[in-house]
């Protein structure tokens, strides 16, 4: 077989010429985009029937035993919520299903890019996969059971009271299952590395928004992203915690845990997870350096808008992002500085997720005190639906959709940790006697001794986020309170769903109502 062949796409998994192999490639382009637009298509089709499904089961009246017996009006919502987080709001759900069809193409497929646009496809065996699967098993085993507990026992981690944990705490996995969807999100990223190096290409700097990309669906038994969730009949009227089943067609869109969305792909240096190098190999400058010279270090104030504009914005953010940091042994939070931070640790007393940032000597502040080095520690890898391989994502832990999240939580586990079980009500005060220690941020801050953490543990960041909690906290209870009256025959559960559907649907449209003209509203316009 001649070099060139080795770079022929597979088709039919037939040996081609190079002239023969050219003019399949352009007869199945062409078909392939017949194919997607068939598929969108129907998918636009399908899209329309589910709605008219949905909307048949809001406006039907009976007295079945669902949650989704009764009517109510929930048009003005959706209009808010699509207004909101869609960017494109024609065909979204068909557009979103065409490129699930391009992803299942690419599955089992090592897809390179040269600078000249050139795409090959080369075939990734079953059995290198699982080779590199298995490499990627060892590689978590090896950290977890021995590197991480060797660092935890030299004391190379950061004390609860170091300002790089009490920044590092802001990210903190919000569950167990945070944390082992990391561990997995890591062997995973060892098993691409591992594919891309036996297959001996360059995984180079690519150009911008070309980076290497290898996916493919694994064989994993321990993988916890697999198969379809379980959606019960409430979830047609009610959103659930996790965000899982709001979607009909694809009913993981949405949920919390999953890989943060993109609008461009990552420019990793290796293509996998190492950091972005310059045009030439050089390293960029320092993060610290840059932020010196772009930052004023001046007070600017804005007469327009007030304080509570910002921290409007700081409450939506808190409902749709939550990243989580990568974490050590026991919890921990690896220590990435030498003590003093005068410089970096030596590489091999360093955790995987370490990021020192390099301080320069002539910094206009940290240089006084003998300061080269910055805390930092990235954000946790995250795991894909069905463990597919590919670069390195962050975790969301809570739900993209505005449903109040930060009230609520984003798992059932966090949602019944703020109720109280009684009349639809969660808690509020001192009356939750569920919670364990205090926060560790809020006992050391200078908020409160009496803080209470809620769905969302940044609730309390500052004297803002409080009272803005504690503003929909009590909305909730007064309105389960109204509805409990009006409806003495429902359940706990009924009527805390009820008053949740209702608080989400007041925030989606105090953002898009209010917050969102304030945003776009042009100088000397009067507010609406």
């Amino acid at each position: 077989m001649s070099a060139e062949d080795t770079h022929l796409p597979y088709a039919n998994k037939h040996l081609l010429t190079y002239e023969d192999s050219n003019k399949q490639t352009k007869n199945e382009s062409a078909l392939r985009t017949k194919n997607d637009l068939k598929t969108y298509k129907e998918n636009e089709s399908t899209t329309n029937d589910a709605k008219s499904v949905i909307g048949t089961v809001f406006n039907t009246k009976n007295d079945n035993k669902t949650l989704a017996r009764e009517t109510e009006d929930a048009v003005p919502i959706s209009r808010v919520q699509e207004n909101v987080l869609e960017i494109n709001n024609n065909n979204s759900s068909s557009a979103l299903n065409s490129h699930q069809v391009v992803v299942r193409k690419l599955r089992t497929t090592v897809n390179f890019q040269k600078r000249e646009s050139e795409e090959i496809d080369l075939e990734v065996e079953k059995r290198d996969i699982a080779n590199a699967v298995e490499h990627g098993m060892r590689a978590l085993e090896e950290l977890v059971k021995i590197k991480e507990p060797l660092l935890y026992k030299l004391g190379l981690f950061l004390g609860n009271n170091d300002p790089a944990a009490k920044v590092a705490n802001f990210g903190k996995p919000s569950s167990s299952k945070a944390v082992y969807l990391s561990q997995i999100g890591y062997a995973t990223l060892e098993a691409s590395k591992k594919i891309s190096e036996d297959n001996r290409r360059n995984v180079g700097r690519q150009p911008a928004g070309i980076p290497v990309q290898v996916q493919s669906k694994v064989d994993l038994d321990e993988c916890p992203l697999r198969g379809r969730p379980r959606c019960s009949p409430a979830s047609l009227r009610f959103r659930t915690a996790d965000g899982t089943c709001n979607n009909l067609q694809h009913p993981w869109i949405g949920s919390a845990m999953l890989p943060m969305q993109r609008f461009l792909p990552p420019v990793y240096e290796d293509g996998i997870q190492s950091i972005r190098r310059g045009i030439f190999g050089a390293k960029l400058p320092s993060p610290r350096a840059i932020s010196t010279i772009i930052h004023r270090d001046e007070d600017r104030e804005i007469h327009s808008v007030t304080l509570m504009f910002m921290q409007w914005g700081q409450f939506i953010d808190h409902d749709i992002t939550s990243t989580v940091k990568s974490r050590g042994f026991n919890g921990s939070i690896p220590k990435c500085c030498e003590d003093g931070g005068h410089k970096s640790l030596p590489r091999e007393f360093l955790h995987p997720s370490c990021l020192p940032i390099e301080v320069p000597r002539n910094d206009p502040f940290l240089s006084r005190f003998n300061i080269g080095c910055m805390e930092f520690i990235r954000s946790a890898p995250s795991t894909r639906i069905e463990c597919e391989l590919g670069w390195r994502e962050q975790i969301n832990q809570v739900t993209p959709y505005i449903d109040g999240s930060t009230i609520y939580g984003s798992d059932v586990d966090a949602a019944d940790s703020v109720r109280t079980f009684r009349n639809g009500k969660i808690f509020y005060g001192n009356s939750n006697q569920n919670h364990g220690k205090e926060d560790e941020i809020c006992t050391s801050g200078a908020l409160s001794e009496d803080c209470v953490q809620p769905g969302d543990h940044r609730f309390n960041e500052n004297p803002g986020l409080v009272a803005m909690h504690t503003v929909f906290v009590r909305y909730h209870n007064k309105i389960a309170s109204i509805l409990s009256r009006i409806n003495p025959h429902w359940s706990d559960e009924r009527t805390y769903q009820e008053t949740r559907r209702i608080v989400y649907s007041v925030i989606q449209h105090e953002l898009a109502q209010c917050y969102a003209n304030g945003l776009v509203r042009q100088p000397n316009t009067p507010a609406q």
